[in-house]
């Protein structure tokens, strides 16, 4: 995910560079402060609104990784005479995107080597790929053989099933805004808020 900035009309009257020297200065201050920004925020901030998996298990449960890597990861670049870029480069375990893009804008997820999407369908599958779920509960398909839709289920001591993904070829994600009412990166107002102090300092 990057974001880019531009600087405000005022920088064009002043000599290029000192402009230059004051962007590289903002752009700096800016990666602080965006990666303070997120360290402010709450822990379900990228949740779902609905907080509980089909079964009723809670989706809040185990441990929170998601943002920690939002209050360090952000990089200062492309940095110019008229502004910069700042990048966050992190990558799951899996060697997956970070998702922020995808939180911000919205999209369809496809599988890009298996036939179909794993979606957990209980706690004790967040998190975990089907290969590692496995190694604990011996799983069986529900559903029509090859198709990319269908459940994976196992059974409890009794021997009853219980749904512990779903299959589907693809699957779409609504924006965080339209989910939880508020953006995945800062405003542009509020990026102009952090850039301002950094720049004007550096200009005097």
């Amino acid at each position: 995910m990057k974001i880019s900035l531009t600087l405000p009309e005022y920088s064009l009257f002043s000599p290029q560079e000192k402009i230059r020297k004051a962007v590289k200065v903002a752009s700096t201050g800016t990666q602080r402060a965006v990666s303070a920004w997120y360290a402010s925020l709450p822990e379900d901030w990228f949740d779902s609104a609905n907080g509980s998996f089909p079964d009723g298990t809670s989706k809040r449960g185990g441990a929170r990784s998601f943002m920690a890597p939002l209050s360090s990861g952000w990089h200062a670049q492309d940095v110019t005479g008229t502004g910069f870029t700042l990048a966050f480069r992190h990558s799951r375990n899996n060697g997956s995107p970070w998702g922020l893009r995808l939180h911000q804008k919205g999209g369809t997820i496809s599988p890009k080597q298996a036939r179909a999407l794993t979606i957990p369908m209980t706690a004790e599958a967040r998190g975990l790929r089907v290969a590692e779920f496995a190694t604990h509960r011996r799983l069986f398909r529900i559903g029509k053989k090859g198709s990319a839709r269908g459940i994976l289920a196992y059974r409890d001591g009794s021997g009853a099933p219980h749904a512990a993904y779903a299959l589907r070829p693809s699957a779409y994600v609504a924006p965080l805004r339209q989910r939880r009412g508020h953006d995945a990166i800062p405003s542009k107002a509020q990026l102009v808020d952090m850039v301002r102090p950094f720049f004007l300092a550096a200009l005097e």
